[in-house]
């Protein structure tokens, strides 16, 4: 424990924060920002009586409209729209009547592999694949039965897309004329879902294909509302309160080996931290960014977390090949996780914005800022 550590106190029940609450957002991928497409859930639930929900990951609204629960933090890679692409590939649903909201924390929403609600490790797509194709393919499922049964034909002679369940004949019934006459109203067990038939590849007509983001609009209007947007009142209610986000020594320092997305999403989080330490300084909301160095975690094991056929082992070792050249280059320590719960303790208490936890790499941070001044004063721009 260094110097600066000493006013680091631990209590027999952990660390004692005394009065001040803060909060720690983000993990490996940096700030977590998520947002609600709350019009599109607004809408749909107040459909009230005639919707139709074949599972917990989405429901049919009687106007058609489909709202996919997602309970992953989207960060910009429009993991949403993801969910609802699969979903609306299996449903057979336009994608014009797809619409997303993110779930709440309740256990139900749990990930379909992990169990718990969590974002991360590129993780998202490859274990609720399956379940959201088969969540899509029971509604579809039901849905032909049902619309076959009104129609007075077989199912077997009837398929679903485009919203519709069409009959050979040229007979259809919309989705929203199906589930607005209340008849659809299967529920699934997990066997039979188990036992559902999925689309092949080469069947696929959304997976696969390039389209509009559901997140865009909303976001584009300001409509969107963040994860900073639903905290930020109840921090603000209390005596004193403290954002702390996670980014990275990469955040300041664009080691050339480290793949340029990584420091690119560095960057961003230390902007939108100091964006954030404006815009609240006048209020009691304290703001701080940890840039650490490299600290003994499990992150390269991460692997670990994936089902078998989806693991990648040679993206770990890559990973730890490229940790091991840095670290001896550069002869950095590789320190424990609590050195850095102690730094952050000790940051919030003093309320500084800047938190490292590696004073081997200060030196590249101001030859950094040395090399801009320099340009700078070469072109007269900077006092000498």
């Amino acid at each position: 424990m260094t110097k600066q550590d000493k006013t680091f106190q631990k209590t027999s029940e952990g660390i004692d924060l005394g009065r001040r609450h803060f909060l720690i957002g983000g993990a490996a991928t940096g700030i977590v920002l998520t947002y609600a497409a709350t019009s599109s859930f607004t809408e749909a639930v107040a459909q009230g009586l005639g919707s139709y929900a074949p599972s917990v990951w989405y429901e049919i609204a009687k106007n058609g409209k489909v709202t996919v629960n997602v309970a992953k933090a989207d960060m910009g890679q429009h993991i949403a729209s993801t969910m609802a692409q699969l979903v609306a590939e299996e449903l057979g649903a336009k994608w014009s009547d797809m619409n997303i909201a993110l779930a709440s924390n309740d256990p139900k929403y749990g990930d379909p592999v992990l169990g718990a609600i969590i974002t991360g490790g590129s993780w998202s797509t490859g274990m609720n694949f399956d379940a959201m194709c088969r969540a899509g393919a029971a509604g579809r499922m039901t849905l032909i039965e049902t619309g076959a049964g009104m129609m007075g034909v077989p199912a077997d002679e009837c398929h679903a897309s485009g919203s519709r369940v069409t009959h050979k004949s040229g007979k259809a019934l919309t989705f929203a004329q199906i589930v607005s006459s209340g008849r659809a109203n299967k529920t699934w067990t997990p066997d039979e879902l188990k036992a559902i038939k999925l689309k092949t590849p080469d069947q696929y007509t959304l997976i696969g294909q390039s389209v509009p983001q559901l997140d865009i609009p909303s976001k584009t209007t300001g409509a969107a509302k963040y994860g900073i947007d639903a905290f930020l009142p109840t921090l603000k209610a209390q005596t004193e309160a403290h954002i702390v986000n996670t980014a990275s020594i990469a955040g300041l320092i664009a080691y050339p080996r480290i793949p340029i997305h990584y420091n690119a999403s560095k960057y961003a989080v230390v902007g939108i931290s100091e964006t954030l330490k404006g815009e609240l300084a006048e209020t009691n909301v304290g703001v701080s960014v940890l840039c650490p160095g490299f600290v003994r975690t499990n992150i390269r094991e991460s692997q670990r977390n994936r089902p078998t056929e989806l693991r990648n082992e040679k993206r770990n070792e890559r990973g730890r090949a490229m940790d091991a050249a840095v670290v001896s280059q550069r002869s950095i320590p590789v320190i424990q996780p609590d050195e850095v719960a102690a730094l952050v303790y000790n940051a919030v208490m003093a309320d500084r914005f800047w938190i490292f936890t590696h004073p081997e790499l200060m030196a590249a941070v101001e030859d950094r800022y040395a090399g801009v001044l320099t340009d700078a004063k070469a072109i007269g721009w900077a006092s000498s």
